[in-house]
């Protein structure tokens, strides 16, 4: 545990005053419990120091132990700030066989054994428990739905397959009762919380001056079906199956609306343009166009292909400038790398990005973001619960801030797959977009 000096560092450290020369809140070791102030402690620490103790407290529910995705494994990397403190299964099951899948897979907490429960009852003896600060639901969405709203009333944390609901209106009904209950919720799509990414759009987002309004974005995405079994399908009970477009075009849309939410670019309208469908009728290829206000396109081409494993290549254009990447949603233990570069070839930034087999890799990086925007969640929640002036730390407060955007990312990508489907359906034709009401409970 952290002693008192430290404590008063930590309070010190992150928290602001109000306005310029304000004395800083006197009362601010209220809005600190125990468990924050560990958590902080470990996060200062130097980068030549031991990994801290895992402190991010994970409850898992699952069907059985052979439901379990590959993202729970990443947990066990010292990069992941989580440790599963609680399993249950709906399928019965022998407590002592659990612990010691938990002991192998060193996922759980190295100085106590881990919680075992099973069927419902024992999904609500979990949530309603203090062993856990977050649920991760690995069950399949007809399974979870009415669970995710008890977890967030029990003041827990919520990571889900993506989807998060079947419908938008059930999207935005659970993002609503999450802010209500001051806690985070998020699916789990990893792609989008890795450095690669999170460099790039650094780099077109940064400076808006010099990388001026975007035209257009151009995503490839041509990926062998044997890959997918094993990394996609395979870690998700809940992926639908109707071809390409919903599974390939998905990851498209979700990175165009990394770019397009933050600077404030409305979709408008969505279209599957072309499509080549298999013996069974699923599209295994198709080109997908998607319009924003003000004038943008957002253009999707993807494919089921069996020369090499993943081909991914990703391109946005602007006046006078451009960006392209490869290998934005899959990692590759290889280098990825990125151009900044203007129209007349001229390169201005070359990038590299390089996934290591024991670095942190995506699906560890989805847990240290998880933890970290929970974290900020709850002491915003703490602080609005003790009826102050708002005081929050910048880091708090950009966090929750990136909360916010996340769920809006989530929502806005889930409604245009929705809209291509229907595209799809109606013999590709253009389906327009209604606006997203998000702001009802923020």
């Amino acid at each position: 545990m952290t002693n008192a000096s430290n404590e008063e560092e930590i309070m010190n450290e992150f928290s602001t005053p109000v306005g310029a020369g304000a004395q800083r809140n006197e009362d601010k070791r209220e809005l600190f419990t125990p468990e924050m102030l560990e958590y902080y402690s470990h996060m200062r620490i130097d980068s030549a120091d031991a990994p801290p103790p895992k402190s991010f407290r994970v409850g898992l529910l699952t069907i059985n132990l052979n439901t379990v995705g590959r993202i729970v494994n990443a947990i066990a990397n010292p990069a992941s700030p989580c440790v599963v403190s609680a399993l249950a299964t709906l399928d019965p099951v022998d407590p002592s066989a659990v612990r010691d899948w938990v002991r192998s897979h060193k996922i759980g907490p190295e100085d106590r054994e881990i919680v075992v429960e099973s069927g419902e009852e024992g999904f609500r003896k979990i949530m309603a428990g203090s062993d856990v600060d977050a649920i991760y639901f690995s069950l399949p969405l007809e399974r979870r739905n009415d669970f995710v709203t008890t977890a967030l009333e029990s003041g827990k944390h919520v990571l889900v397959h993506y989807p998060v609901s079947s419908s938008l209106p059930g999207f935005v009904s659970l993002f609503d009762k999450a802010h209500e209950c001051g806690r985070h919720l998020q699916d789990s799509t990893t792609f989008i919380h890795h450095h690669r990414v999170t460099e790039f759009l650094g780099r077109v987002l940064g400076d808006q001056d010099s990388f001026p309004r975007i035209k257009r974005i151009t995503a490839n995405l041509n990926v062998r079906m044997s890959f997918l079994d094993t990394n996609v399908w395979k870690c998700n009970p809940d992926w639908p199956t109707q071809g390409c477009i919903s599974t390939l075009a998905r990851f498209c849309v979700m990175f165009g609306m990394l770019i397009f939410n933050r600077i404030e670019y409305k979709p408008k309208s969505a279209q599957v343009m072309k499509m080549k469908i298999d013996s069974s009728g699923l599209p295994i290829e198709a080109t997908c166009v998607i319009t924003f206000d003000p004038d943008c396109t957002l253009v999707i081409h993807c494919s089921y292909i069996n020369t090499i494993s993943v081909r991914q290549h990703v391109e946005v254009e602007a006046a006078t400038r451009s960006a392209s990447m490869i290998n934005f949603v899959f990692p590759h233990h290889s280098l990825a790398s990125y151009l900044l570069y203007e129209k007349t070839g001229k390169i201005i930034t070359r990038g590299y990005s390089i996934d290591l087999a024991g670095g942190p890799p995506q699906d560890v990086m989805l847990w240290r973001s998880f933890a970290a925007l929970s974290l900020a969640t709850e002491v915003a929640d703490a602080e609005r619960g003790l009826g102050k002036e708002h005081v929050q730390c910048n880091m708090d407060e950009c966090a929750v801030r990136e909360s916010k955007e996340l769920a809006q990312i989530e929502m806005q990508s889930f409604n245009i797959v929705l809209a291509l489907m229907e595209s799809l359906e109606q013999g590709c034709k253009e389906v327009a977009l209604e606006p997203i009401e998000f702001e009802r409970a923020w």
